[in-house]
């Protein structure tokens, strides 16, 4: 499986997530955590930098950063992939 795949629409890329994103994803994570109540957040760069070595270190896992308009915007992952045929 390709995890160095990025994937580009008009307005949100996914690109695969990369340590240097911890302090994007603590500084995305600092802002209202009203919504955060079904998923893990990471609070402050180093619970980022664990949350990304978990994710990378998962074989049925590719993690993304996910870009809006160019901005750093979260991260999402697909989880078990199975190529089709």
């Amino acid at each position: 499986m390709d995890r160095q795949m990025r994937l580009e629409g008009v307005e949100v890329a996914l690109r695969p997530l990369e340590i240097d994103d911890a302090a994007a994803i603590a500084a995305a994570a600092a802002e209202s955590r009203s919504s955060y109540g079904l998923t893990t957040v990471p609070d402050g760069i180093e619970e980022a930098r664990r949350y990304i070595d978990a994710a990378r270190g998962r074989s049925d896992r590719i993690p993304f950063a996910v870009l809006w308009k160019g901005r750093f915007a979260g991260t999402t992952s697909f989880l078990d992939i199975q190529i089709w045929q």
